[in-house]
């Protein structure tokens, strides 16, 4: 890694500070690619070698600590390496530097484990789906071969995309020894997929939870807690003296608003420092600062669009932000959950089964277990991970969570009728009775199916994004899987809608079968193979980012931002896999 100056070229560093408001700050700097380059170069990701040990434990800082004068910070089932925390550098137990993973090594498919559960086994699962579409092709390759040798060669007409299935089939051709056995045998073959995939999910699930120690499997999370007990240290102690040393321990309280209010004003700060960092850079390039007596009505007027923001109004926000802070700290809060960290996995299990309750216990109060406080029956769990909780939502009655769903379902399905309506107008309904002009239709027939074709691939495209903006500002979650629950499952659904059942239904009977629709769906189903893969791999996006935008950048933390990578979402990649 090349050295980057620290402070900014002679001809650059000479603004002192004169009292006048429009002169740059000193130590600003002119933006660089290299130092963005470097930034992202430092946030991929890496690994950090750990030593292997028996038994498990957590020290004060929040380390995954094994074996305690062993000093091992991994289970004897671990890959050996763990995932480094961002910006870490070396192991502050072992000293072992942190490494960039193999990305050629595809053998090593393990160390995606170090990942955790939800991005290993989708990897995993697309190893096995690879396999078995495999095997499903090679029991069907020689029933395509005859039937381009036997069925295709008798329509002269039959085109390039279609050759292999049964375009221009007789009953006759359709006998068991021809396309009854490679049928039959394809669909034996993925029922046994179906059926197993459950035993391997769980088997491999099992494996990476073994594998890696998380804070997770030293954590419960305990809900139904007294209303006048905020003190954290009480249940400190009540959990200690009971199952053993506890490292950590959060209450949440129900303030949502109020850090939803403290985040939007840390937010807002890094606004203004940007923007002081900006108009510093327009003084060093000769310009005028813009001020909020500068501005005519119509420009203050399109200042809630965020155009024409100015320093005064970042500072009048601020203000109010502060106000609103003051206002919501004056409630007392309740708890709301509790989450509670112990030094060893075995004092977690025992907590959680002294602590077992069922509905009746809940409601009545009454049990005969360990976990009671006050007459409050404690209702127990093993918790996600802590960096999936959402601490500002915990607070919310389910009905506000089912109220958004259901909203973010209608905008969904007002999206899916838009997608009907597109395709009804470019479907190709042409039955295969002689026409007038046979080449004129035929050439009319394969154009709309490639608008056809390119509209679905476009519509699938966009919808990723678009449900995931309608499940973020509609929908309410308590942590983040929910959030990714809820987002492949409208994915699945709108894009195996958009992409085989509004076809099917826009299309005639008496042309279901015919040749403009035939190819029409084929080549629906070629786009919507290729199309996804290969912007992925040529990665435009990212490329217009980083050489077209980032250069038009004031401030180095403006570019830094379009160079955290590529988007990755694990719901999205589910629909592609399986879509």
């Amino acid at each position: 890694m090349s050295d980057i100056p620290t402070t900014a070229p002679e001809e650059e560093s000479q603004w002192v500070d004169t009292g006048d408001d429009e002169a740059p700050p000193p130590t600003y700097e002119k933006p660089s690619i290299e130092r963005a380059w470097q930034f992202y170069e430092s946030n991929l990701p890496r690994r950090i070698k750990v030593s292997k040990g028996g038994r498990a434990g957590v020290d004060m800082n929040g380390m995954l600590q094994l074996g305690g004068s062993a000093g091992s910070q991994q289970s004897e089932k671990g890959t050996g390496y763990r995932l480094a925390r961002p910006g870490e550098t070396h192991d502050p137990v072992s000293g072992e530097p942190a490494r960039l993973y193999d990305v050629w090594n595809i053998f090593a498919f393990q160390q995606l484990d170090e990942f955790g559960i939800g991005i290993s086994l989708y990897f995993r699962q697309l190893l096995l789906l690879f396999v078995v579409i495999g095997v499903c092709a090679g029991v069907n390759l020689m029933t395509i071969m005859n039937n381009v040798d036997i069925i295709n060669s008798r329509r002269e007409d039959c085109p390039s995309t279609l050759l292999g299935s049964v375009y221009g089939a007789v009953r006759e051709d359709l006998k068991m020894s021809n396309q009854g056995n490679a049928d039959i045998a394809t669909c034996i073959i993925l029922a046994v997929f179906v059926l197993l995939l459950k035993r391997f999910e769980d088997a491999n699930i099992e494996n990476i939870d073994l594998a890696q120690q998380t804070p997770q499997d030293y954590s419960i999370r305990v809900r139904n807690l007294p209303k006048n007990i905020t003190n954290p240290d009480y249940y400190h102690k009540f959990f200690s003296e009971k199952w053993g040393d506890v490292v950590f321990v959060s209450l949440a309280l129900d303030n949502g608003p109020l850090l939803k209010v403290i985040a939007e004003g840390r937010e807002l700060d890094e606004v203004i420092d940007a923007k002081r960092n900006a108009d510093a850079a327009d003084i060093l390039s000769g310009k005028s600062v813009l001020k909020q007596s500068d501005l005519t009505p119509d420009q203050v007027g399109k200042q809630k669009f965020g155009m024409y923001v100015t320093a005064e109004l970042l500072q009048e926000r601020k203000k109010a932000i502060q106000d609103r802070v003051a206002e919501l700290t004056k409630p007392t809060y309740k708890p709301v959950c509790l989450y509670v960290t112990f030094n060893s996995e075995r004092s977690q299990r025992s907590c959680l089964n002294d602590c077992a309750t069922g509905l009746i216990e809940e409601w009545t109060g009454c049990s005969n277990n360990m976990g009671q406080i006050d007459g409050h029956v404690l209702k127990i769990d093993e918790p996600v991970e802590p960096s999936e909780v959402i601490y500002e939502n915990l607070h919310l009655h389910w009905f506000w969570q089912y109220w958004g769903i259901f909203k973010a379902y209608c905008l969904t399905c007002c999206i899916l009728l838009a997608s009907f309506y597109i395709l009804q107008s470019l479907s190709v309904s042409v039955s295969d009775a002689p026409s007038a002009a046979p080449a004129a239709d035929a050439s009319e027939s394969g154009n709309a199916a490639y608008v056809a074709a390119i509209a679905v691939s476009l519509i699938n495209g966009a919808l990723p994004y678009t449900l995931k903006v309608i499940t973020l500002k509609l929908e309410v979650h308590k942590d983040e899987g929910d959030v990714q629950t809820s987002i492949l499952r409208k994915l699945m659904v709108a894009r195996c809608l958009n992409t085989a059942v509004l076809m099917y239904v826009v299309t005639s009977h008496n042309a279901q079968f015919s040749k403009a629709n035939l190819g029409q769906v084929q080549s629906i189903l070629i786009a919507d193979c290729l199309t996804t893969p290969v912007m992925r791999i040529l990665n435009v996006y990212e490329h217009i980012m980083h050489r077209v935008v980032a250069p038009t950048k004031k401030t180095q933390a403006q570019m830094n931002v379009l160079f955290r990578g590529a988007y990755w979402n694990l719901a999205e990649r589910y629909t592609d896999m399986v879509s």
